[in-house]
């Protein structure tokens, strides 16, 4: 049996919890609508405001792409409303 001092190890992770744990305070206590992507397009984090405005659950954002919370469909421009046409 090999026995590993392995304390700087977890101290490490709980300092990285800490950290996250007061990022993510911050985040949700700013007046302002923040949110991550990853680089297809989905949703990593959405902090306080956001999650209010979309009325969803961080769970239920992690991993969603745009679609699941667009707040209106795309405006369709025809050459009717466009001017000189």
């Amino acid at each position: 049996m090999i026995a590993q001092d392995i304390s700087d190890i977890v101290s490490a992770q709980e300092q990285v919890i800490e950290s996250e744990y007061k990022l993510r305070t911050i985040l949700d206590n700013v007046d302002a609508y923040i949110y991550l992507k990853d680089t297809e397009g989905r949703y990593l984090f959405a902090n306080k405001a956001v999650r209010e405005l979309w009325r969803a659950a961080m769970e239920d954002i992690i991993g969603s792409p745009d679609e699941r919370f667009s707040m209106r469909k795309p405006a369709r421009i025809s050459a009717r409303m466009m001017p000189g046409c």
